[in-house]
């Protein structure tokens, strides 16, 4: 009877258990479905958050980049700039897509306009909504592409009378000869497309622009220089000198460092002759005055750091008449070499970077060198006077002899730290 009775109660209890099992999945796989739905909704408003931020991070870096590029876009557009702005801000808050770069350029030393050789630091910095970005790179001046050549004329160049040519030159305008010269395999004459080249010449290039005439501050160098006078008199003479480093003819207790020494001419025509000077000389204060360079003379650059010479006469005339003899300490009774005798004979030459404002140059030279690169406004090279090039001119970097382009300096693009 029990057991009929309990079969009879089965039917009426599962059907209400299964219902509350059902109920209890249904539950569960609808919180499970709704907690991940949030969280598929807080994962996607997440990766929304991201994604706006990377946006905004690379929109600040292309601006940054943007602020660099405007820089060196200044830089190529206006070779005086280290004069027209300033050592600091260039650019404050320039618009640029979502956000605003400010570029600030700093010199090696604090002062922008001082020196023409120092590198530059350009930093660009932008802010688009809270991402920043600082770029950064530094720009260095190029050597001046005229130093690759043994002379430089700015108009014209005249090559006769057996002197020989052992390097590079280059005129703007014509390039004569009387075919009486030499020239080694390395040599060639270039100058402007149309200029006139007597048919002799060879071998020929042509450029298709001219390149500017260096303009070395003459303010610069004599902030450098120790003043020597010369011989007193109706012509500024220097004979039988010694000029370098640790020897000052004139005053030999105020040696040069650096061998820079400035011959005011006072508007008098200048002789320099038996001269041994290592380092730079500038002549100044010699408006259409000439200049003779004669008999045995030993002139030559202290270092890579600064020219030769420097002479400033406005357009006058530069006479280099070197005789063919040595230098001589026993005939002159002068210590050229510095090392306690008077028994020494050096051979007669003339090295480095010769720069004169504009001047008519000759040179006669008696097969005496000039090594380098001598720049005028019309050179004539004849009587056996030999010029050849020097080209680790070709990577110096000198005051005064730079050429507006900067390059950036490899490994120097960069983003850092805000």
């Amino acid at each position: 009877m029990m057991r009929t009775s309990d079969r009879g109660c089965r039917p009426e209890t599962t059907p209400a258990r299964r219902g509350v099992a059902i109920y209890l999945f249904v539950l569960v796989l609808a919180t499970i479905l709704a907690g991940t739905g949030l969280a598929l909704v807080a994962v996607n408003r997440a990766d929304r958050r991201v994604h706006v931020s990377v946006q905004r991070s690379l929109q600040a870096q292309y601006a940054a980049q943007a602020g660099i590029e405007a820089a060196l876009g200044y830089m190529d557009a206006n070779a005086n700039w280290r004069s027209t702005m300033p050592n600091g801000t260039w650019f404050d808050n320039i618009a640029f897509g979502s956000g605003k770069y400010t570029v600030v350029v700093t010199d090696t030393d604090g002062r922008l306009a001082n020196r023409d050789t120092d590198a530059a630091t350009i930093t660009s910095t932008t802010t688009v909504g809270g991402a920043v970005s600082r770029m950064q790179v530094t720009v260095a001046p190029r050597p001046y592409t005229a130093l690759r050549y043994a002379c430089f004329s700015q108009t014209n160049l005249d090559i006769r009378m057996n002197a020989s040519i052992l390097g590079p030159v280059r005129a703007h305008q014509s390039i004569d000869t009387d075919g009486n010269y030499n020239s080694e395999e390395n040599a060639f004459f270039e100058t402007l497309q149309g200029a006139y080249v007597n048919s002799a010449i060879t071998p020929v290039r042509y450029a298709t622009s001219s390149l500017p005439y260096p303009q070395p501050s003459l303010s610069y160098y004599l902030s450098l220089a120790t003043p020597v006078a010369g011989i007193a008199g109706g012509t500024a003479k220097m004979s039988k000198y010694v000029l370098t480093p640790t020897t000052n003819f004139e005053s030999p207790g105020q040696a040069n460092p650096n061998g820079i020494y400035a011959l005011n001419a006072a508007g008098r025509d200048i002789v320099i002759e038996k001269t041994h000077i290592k380092g730079t000389l500038i002549i100044y204060n010699a408006p259409g005055n000439k200049v003779s360079i004669q008999h045995a003379c030993w002139i030559e650059p202290a270092g890579p750091s600064y020219p030769t010479m420097l002479i400033y006469t406005s357009g006058g005339d530069i006479d280099m008449n070197l005789d063919q003899s040595p230098l001589s300490e026993s005939s002159d009774n002068t210590d050229y070499n510095e090392d306690g005798d008077k028994t020494d004979t050096f051979p007669t030459l003339i090295r480095g970077v010769v720069w004169t404002q504009g001047s008519y140059v000759q040179l006669h030279m008696s097969t005496a060198t000039l090594t380098g690169c001598l720049i005028g406004g019309s050179i004539k090279v004849h009587e056996q006077a030999v010029v050849n090039d020097d080209p680790s001119l070709a990577q110096q970097v000198m005051p005064g002899f730079v050429d507006p382009d900067m390059k950036i300096v490899a490994g120097t693009w960069r983003e850092v730290q805000p």
